[in-house]
């Protein structure tokens, strides 16, 4: 079972990253409906993800993506399904998004404190409606120093965005320098995301 399982997802991810997310929800709505819980969680992964990005033939439903997603943190809480959680609510924005997602992350965390949790740091404190660019800076660097370009990027951002150019400056030209470095020692996790 787990080898078709296995299929079955990776075919559904094939089809949403092609643009064919109702293909991707067929397939997504099988694995939700078996009755063995690996299969579930990997549907309600599938199906979270199918929300999220849409397709040309699917509204992204950033509800239905935090439904799903939540539904993998309720069968396997790891800091993934929080670090997903967390993003999603930091995308839907509103009142009470910054509160749920700075509650996913500090869960992620309590788990692992991975780069791309990090990642999830520096973008609530960037994004939050009393933003801090001083401690998503922080957060971008550890996770550049944990060695995701994502972290190097957003730092660099972050500064131009507070009037340091010179600090950007700094990160851009630390990104190019150690950039091929980083992915011969840790490859393509480099690329990373929250």
């Amino acid at each position: 079972m787990k080898a078709q399982r296995s299929v079955l997802f990776g075919e559904a991810i094939k089809l949403l990253d092609s643009g064919h997310a109702r293909a991707a929800l067929e397939i997504a709505e099988k694995l939700v409906s078996s009755d063995d819980e690996q299969d579930k969680l990997s549907g309600y992964f599938c199906r979270g993800a199918i929300y999220e990005d849409g397709g040309s033939d699917l509204s992204i439903d950033i509800d239905k993506a935090i439904y799903n997603y939540r539904q993998v943190a309720l069968l396997s809480p790891d800091w993934v399904a929080f670090n997903n959680l967390a993003r999603m609510h930091i995308k839907k924005g509103g009142s009470n998004a910054f509160v749920d997602a700075k509650k996913y992350l500090d869960e992620a965390a309590k788990i692992e404190v991975s780069p791309e949790v990090l990642l999830g740091y520096a973008l609530y404190y960037r994004k939050k409606p009393d933003s801090n660019p001083s401690i998503a800076k922080q957060y971008y660097l550890q996770a550049a120093i944990r060695g995701r370009f994502s972290g190097l990027f957003g730092y660099s951002e972050v500064a131009r965005e507070v009037g340091q150019p010179f600090r950007a400056i700094i990160a851009d030209c630390a990104r190019i320098l150690f950039g091929p470095f980083v992915v011969f020692l840790i490859g393509s996790k480099a690329r990373n995301v929250f």
